[in-house]
């Protein structure tokens, strides 16, 4: 009976896993298109808007869930602080903290924190391509990740249920 207990935890354990696993696949897509939102704001307030930096970031945030809305607004604060950090400084250590715990590729962080130094250039035009130039990217690394999606979860949930039987058989 113990046994039959244990094989049906150890199944069940490793069945979850692989579910698991799946469920950051799909997660990623989410939080790959929120980025890419975040950007689409930022590239609307630089073309129409005439707001400050941090008043950007807080109407961004506004428009944004979490996690992002939370790190927008420390963004925000930290800017309007005025402590001689520019905005690619505090973008950084804003988002630096967050990035490291979301489920996507050294790429797609590096595309979104690299977006903040786009400062310096004179022609709001040319800010406006670049910002869009990061948000293609983003977009690309989003649509590569929807064909997989569908493989790799089925890959996941099939090899944490195979992983479970492969457990029971060994352990009985």
């Amino acid at each position: 009976m113990l046994r039959l207990f244990g094989a049906i935890l150890i199944f069940a354990g490793c069945t979850a896993l692989g579910l698991f696993y799946r469920t950051r696949y799909y997660e990623s897509i989410r939080l790959l298109k929120t980025m890419e939102k975040i950007l689409d704001l930022f590239i609307s307030e630089v073309r129409y808007g005439k707001s400050t930096l941090h008043e950007c970031l807080f109407m961004i945030a506004e428009k944004t869930e979490e996690p992002f809305r939370g790190t927008l607004l420390s963004a925000g604060k930290l800017l309007q602080k005025e402590d001689g950090r520019d905005f690619s400084a505090c973008w950084e250590e804003a988002f630096a903290v967050l990035l490291q715990k979301l489920p996507l590729t050294k790429e797609e962080k590096e595309s979104f924190l690299s977006f903040a130094k786009v400062k310096g250039l004179k022609d709001w035009q040319m800010q406006v391509r670049v910002m869009e130039g990061h948000r293609d990217a983003i977009k690309e690394a989003r649509r590569i990740r929807e064909q997989n999606v569908l493989q790799q979860g089925k890959l996941a949930t099939g090899l944490g249920i195979m992983g479970g039987l492969f457990l029971i058989i060994v352990l009985l």
